[in-house]
C-alpha cells in the first residue's frame, strides 16, 4: 500500500525511471524487440532509443552492462509492449505505458522477495521479530528509496533474488531434491549475470551448516557421494550466461568480453572507511539501522548457526569488494547502493538485535523509540535526496549537518558541496593532491576559464588555455622543491620561465631547472590551485588571448587551475 501510494503520488512529477544505469541495463530490449538490431548499427535506419555502447577492439558497439536486468525486465516489458498495442499507443520502449509495466514489475520482485525471506526468518525467529525486521528492512534503510523513487536499478531486485536464494538453500538441506538445486544454480546465475560481485555468494551453498573441520568433512563426503547435484548446480548457474555468451560473441567477436572498458577495481586500495563512514555516501552515516544490526554478529553462531560461517566471511567479503571499485560512490545514489543487495543478509543479525532488545524490559522501549526514529529519518532522508537536497555524489559533513532536518535548502548549501574527483580516482589515485605528492605525478591543468592548458606557438613554448577537451590539453609535470615552491616541466622537457616581452607569458624555454620561474603553489581541498611567481604576482589568464601570464598582484584575483588528471 506504501509502495502504490508513493508510486502514484509522484508519477505526474517522477524523472523518467529508465535513466543512468537503469537505462544500459534496459538498453538489450529495445534493441531487440523494437529495433531488431543487437548490434546498434541500425544499418536500416535510425532507432528510437537511447544507447551509450562502449567500442570493442573490433569495431563493435558492446553494451557495458550484461544483460541480467533485461532478462528480469522482459515479461513486463511484454505486459507493456501489448497495452501501448491495445491502447493504439506509441510503441517505442520508453513511454509512461512501458514504465509503469516495469514498475509493477519492481514490485512484484519486492514482495516475493519478502514473502520468502519471512518463510526463512521464521526458522530462526519468531513472528514478531521477523514482522519487525522487515518492518525496519524496508522502512529503515535505502531499499525504501530504491523500490520506489528508483525502483529500476538492480539493488531492490537483488534483495528479493538473495532472500529467495538463500530460503532455497536453506531447503535444500533440510530435503536435498534435484529440483531445488536447479533452481538455485539459475538464480545464481541470474544474479551474478545482474551484478557479477553476486559470484560471492557461491559460499553460501558451500558452507551452510558448517561449524566444525568434522562437519566440513561430511559435507564434502556427501556431495563426492551425490555428484548429480554438483553437476545440476553448475549447470544451471551457466545456464542464463548463454545469451550473453553468444551476444559477446556476434558482437565483438568474442565468448567472453570485459565491457566496463577502462574500469576496474584497486584492491589494494579500497576505500573502506569512506565507504561506510563518509558524509558522501556512508553506508552507517546514511543507513545507521545497517550499524546497529553490524552487533548482531557476535551472537549469530548461537541464533543463526547454520548460516553464521558463510555471512561471516560473504559480508566482509563484499563490503571490501565493493568498495574496490574505482568509483566507490557508484555515482548519483543515495548512499551506499551496492549494499542493498546485501539485506536478506543482514536481515539475520538485525533479527538478532531486535530479539535482544525485546527480551530486556529495559531497553524495551528505548529501542523501540530509536527504530521509529531511524524509520522517519531514513524515510525523510530518502524524500531529501529524491528532491534534489541531499546532492547526488557531492555531499560534506557541512552540508550534511546544514541539510539536516530542513525542509528547504539553506542559503549558501551548495557552497558546502564537494564533487568527487573522478578523473583522479578513475586512475586510482587519491582524490585530494598533497603538495608534497605534485612531483610524483603528471597533471593535466584546466583554468578557471574551463579550458585546459596546452603549449602553443610557431616554437611550441607559449602557454595558453584554449583547449575543450582533457585530451587535447597537455600533461604538465610539476616539481616540488621545498615548501610551497614548484616549478613546471612541460611535454618539450622544458622548464616554464617568465618572459618579460611578451607581456610577462609563462613560456617553457629553459632547459636547466636551475634557470626555471620559482612558484608559490597552494592547492585547497578541491585540488585548485594558484601560483605565485618570485615577482610576488600571481598567474592568471590573460581574457584576450588565453594566454598564461604573470600580471596578478592581488591573491583574489588570480587565475585558478584545477589538476584533475594524472598519468
Amino acid at each position: 500500500m506504501v509502495w502504490m501510494f508513493l508510486f502514484l503520488y509522484t508519477w505526474n512529477d517522477r524523472r523518467d525511471l529508465i535513466h543512468n544505469d537503469s537505462l544500459e541495463y534496459y538498453s538489450y530490449i529495445p534493441a531487440t524487440f523494437i529495433c531488431g538490431d543487437i548490434s546498434l548499427e541500425f544499418k536500416n535506419g535510425e532507432c528510437y532509443g537511447r544507447y551509450w555502447p562502449k567500442i570493442a577492439p573490433n569495431g563493435g558497439k558492446v553494451i557495458k552492462m550484461s544483460m541480467g536486468m533485461a532478462i528480469v525486465y522482459t515479461p513486463f516489458f511484454l505486459i507493456g509492449h501489448a497495452t501501448a498495442y491495445f491502447l493504439n499507443e506509441s510503441m517505442t520502449g520508453y513511454t509512461p505505458t512501458y514504465q509503469r509495466a516495469l514498475a509493477l514489475g519492481s514490485l512484484f520482485y519486492l514482495i516475493l522477495g519478502f514473502v520468502y525471506l519471512r518463510k526463512l526468518l521464521l526458522n530462526y525467529f519468531d513472528d514478531t521479530v521477523t514482522g519487525i525486521v522487515i518492518l525496519l528492512l524496508y522502512f529503515a534503510t535505502n531499499l525504501f528509496y530504491y523500490s520506489t523513487w528508483d525502483m529500476l536499478m538492480p539493488h531492490a531486485f537483488l534483495f528479493s533474488f538473495i532472500s529467495i536464494f538463500l530460503y532455497l538453500v536453506h531447503k535444500f538441506y533440510q530435503s536435498p531434491t534435484k529440483k531445488t538445486v536447479i533452481a538455485a544454480g539459475l538464480l545464481l546465475g541470474l544474479m551474478a549475470l545482474m551484478r557479477p560481485t553476486m559470484i560471492l555468494l557461491f559460499l553460501v551453498p558451500a558452507l551452510f551448516g558448517i561449524g566444525s573441520i568434522k562437519e566440513l568433512r561430511e559435507r564434502i563426503q556427501f556431495f563426492l557421494k551425490n555428484k548429480i547435484y554438483l553437476i545440476l548446480f553448475a549447470a544451471a548457474f551457466i545456464l542464463p550466461w548463454i545469451p550473453q555468451f553468444i551476444y559477446w560473441k556476434y558482437v565483438t567477436g568474442n565468448w567472453m568480453f570485459y565491457s566496463y572498458i577502462g574500469e576496474r577495481f584497486y584492491f589494494l586500495k579500497s576505500h573502506i572507511r569512506e565507504g561506510l563512514f563518509s558524509y558522501r555516501k556512508g553506508w552507517f552515516v546514511y543507513t545507521p539501522v545497517m550499524f546497529i544490526a553490524l552487533f548482531g554478529f557476535f551472537k549469530i553462531r548461537k541464533y543463526c548457526k547454520d548460516f553464521a560461517l558463510p555471512f561471516l566471511i560473504i559480508v566482509p567479503l563484499f563490503v571490501y569488494v565493493t568498495l574496490s571499485w574505482w568509483c566507490w560512490w557508484y555515482g548519483g545514489s543515495f548512499g551506499q547502493r551496492p549494499f542493498v543487495d546485501l539485506y536478506g543478509i543482514m536481515a539475520f543479525p538485525l533479527a538478532i538485535v531486535v530479539s535482544w532488545i525485546l527480551k530486556l524490559k529495559r531497553v524495551r522501549l528505548f529501542g523501540m523509540v530509536v527504530m521509529q526514529l531511524l524509520i522517519v529519518l531514513n524515510v525523510f532522508q530518502s524524500w531529501q535526496s529524491e528532491t534534489g537536497m541531499i546532492h547526488y555524489e557531492a555531499m560534506t559533513k557541512e552540508a550534511y549537518w546544514d541539510l539536516f532536518g530542513q525542509t528547504t535548502v539553506p542559503p549558501g548549501f551548495y557552497d558546502l558541496l564537494l564533487s568527487p574527483n573522478s578523473y583522479r580516482a578513475h586512475s586510482g589515485l587519491p582524490e585530494r593532491i598533497r603538495l608534497s605528492d605534485v612531483e610524483l605525478t603528471r597533471q593535466n591543468i584546466k583554468a578557471c576559464n574551463g579550458k585546459f592548458l596546452k603549449t602553443e606557438n610557431a616554437e611550441g613554448t607559449l602557454l595558453i588555455a584554449d583547449k575543450e577537451n582533457i585530451e587535447e590539453g597537455e600533461a604538465f609535470t610539476i616539481k616540488h622543491l621545498e615548501g610551497d615552491k614548484v616549478i613546471l616541466l612541460g611535454e618539450n622537457h622544458k622548464y616554464a620561465d617568465i618572459d618579460v616581452a611578451s607581456g610577462n607569458a609563462l613560456r617553457f624555454i629553459k632547459t636547466n631547472p636551475a634557470e626555471a620561474a620559482v612558484f608559490s603553489m597552494k592547492i585547497d581541498y578541491r585540488n585548485v590551485m594558484c601560483l605565485k611567481a618570485a615577482t610576488n604576482n600571481y598567474v592568471n589568464v590573460d581574457p584576450g588571448n588565453s594566454r598564461i601570464v604573470v600580471n596578478s598582484p592581488i591573491r583574489s584575483r588570480a587565475a585558478l587551475f584545477q589538476l584533475i588528471s594524472t598519468e
